[in-house]
C-alpha cells in the first residue's frame, strides 16, 4: 500500500490531505480534511460579530468502489468561500473523470463573498462557466456528452444555501434528525413523484441511473437551490449516489449520529463497501460550530440589561 501525506497551514485554514490506493492500484480511497476557524464572510482576515458567527470543520473521502476501475467523483473543500461541493462523472458519458474535475475546479475560483445571495450568483457564475468548458470539450473531442453531476453547500453568516444538479445529495443532521436538503433530477424520482413507483420500488428500477440534470449535459445549465438558516452543531453531509444506491438515509443518519465527525466518511465508506460498492463514492462531513466571538456578539445589551436593573436597585 502506497500512502502520501502532505500537511499544510495558511492564514489560519489547517488542512491536511492523504491519499492510499491498495497495491494492485485497483481500488483507492482519498481523503482530505480542513478546519476553518475564520466563518466564510470574513473574507479570511479576521472575525467580526456580523460575520463569523460560526467555524466549520469538514473532512471528505472518495472511493473507487468495488467494481470500476476508474473514479470518476471529486470533491472540494473551499473554506475560505464556505463552499463544499461533490461532483459525480454522469455514467454512461465518455470523459466523467474530466467533467467532474472541471466542476470542482470552477467551484474552487469562488472568493469570499458577503452574503449567502452573492456566494450563490457568485457559485452559478463558476458552474456556467464550467457547463460552457464541457459543451465545448465534447465538440473538440466529438463526444456526445462530458458531464457530472454537483452538489455545493455555501454558508455565508448565520445563513447557508444547497445548489445541485443531477442525484448527488446534501442531507442536515440537526438534533439527531436526518433531513435530505436536495431532491434528486432522474428519471426514477419524476416517477416516483408522480406516484407510479415507491421508492422502494425505485432502487432497482432499470431507469435508476437516467439524471435528468447536470452540469455540461445542456446549453443552459438547470440548476435548483434552496437556503435555510444554520444553527449551532448543525452537521452537513454531501454524497455521491455510490453511498445512497447501498445504504439508506436511516441507515447514514445512524452512522452521523453515532460517529465523530471526523471519522464519519470513513464509517460510510467502509458501509459501502461492505456492500459491494458497485459505483465510486464519495463523502464530504461539514459541521458547524458557535465561533467564541459570537457567543460575546450581544455583550452591550447584556452590559445594558445588567446597568439598567442595578439602577432599578439602588433607587428602591
Amino acid at each position: 500500500m502506497i500512502v502520501a501525506v502532505e500537511e499544510k497551514q495558511k492564514h489560519g485554514d489547517a488542512r491536511c490531505h492523504a491519499q492510499q490506493r491498495e497495491a494492485d492500484g485497483r481500488y483507492g480511497v482519498a481523503w482530505s480534511c480542513r478546519r476553518s476557524p475564520f466563518a466564510p464572510g470574513s473574507h479570511g482576515g479576521s472575525m467580526t460579530q456580523s460575520r463569523a458567527p460560526f467555524s466549520f470543520f469538514s473532512v471528505g473521502a472518495t472511493h473507487t468502489g468495488c467494481v470500476r476501475e476508474l473514479n470518476e467523483d471529486a470533491f472540494i473543500e473551499n473554506t475560505a468561500a464556505g463552499l463544499w461541493a461533490v461532483a459525480d462523472g454522469v455514467g454512461g458519458a465518455a470523459a466523467g473523470d474530466h467533467a467532474s474535475q472541471v466542476v470542482v475546479a470552477a467551484l474552487n475560483r469562488v472568493g469570499p463573498q458577503v452574503n449567502t445571495a452573492e456566494l450563490l450568483a457568485a457559485a452559478r457564475g463558476k458552474l456556467d462557466e464550467a457547463n460552457a468548458d464541457l459543451l465545448a470539450y465534447a465538440a473538440q473531442e466529438g463526444l456526445e456528452h462530458v458531464a457530472a453531476t454537483v452538489a455545493a453547500l455555501l454558508c455565508s453568516g448565520l445563513e447557508y444555501a444547497v445548489l445541485w444538479a443531477g442525484d448527488s445529495r446534501i442531507y442536515r443532521l440537526r438534533e439527531r434528525t436526518l433531513v435530505a436538503l436536495t431532491h434528486d433530477h432522474s428519471a426514477v424520482q419524476e416517477l416516483v413523484d408522480r406516484g407510479v413507483l415507491s421508492s422502494q420500488q425505485g432502487l432497482n428500477h432499470p431507469s435508476r441511473n437516467i439524471i435528468t440534470r447536470a452540469v455540461g449535459a445542456t446549453a443552459r445549465l438547470e440548476l435548483a437551490h434552496i437556503e435555510g438558516r444554520i444553527e449551532p452543531d448543525d452537521l452537513f453531509l454531501l454524497c455521491s449516489d455510490g453511498l445512497t444506491k447501498v445504504a439508506s438515509d436511516e441507515e447514514i443518519g445512524a452512522v452521523l449520529v453515532d460517529a465523530r465527525p471526523e471519522a464519519a466518511p470513513g464509517r460510510l465508506v467502509e458501509l459501502a463497501l461492505s456492500r459491494g460498492a458497485p459505483d465510486n463514492l464519495t463523502v464530504v462531513v461539514v459541521t458547524c460550530s458557535a465561533s467564541a466571538l459570537s457567543r460575546f456578539s450581544d455583550m452591550p445589551g447584556v452590559i445594558t440589561a445588567a446597568t439598567n436593573a442595578l439602577r432599578a436597585l439602588w433607587h428602591k
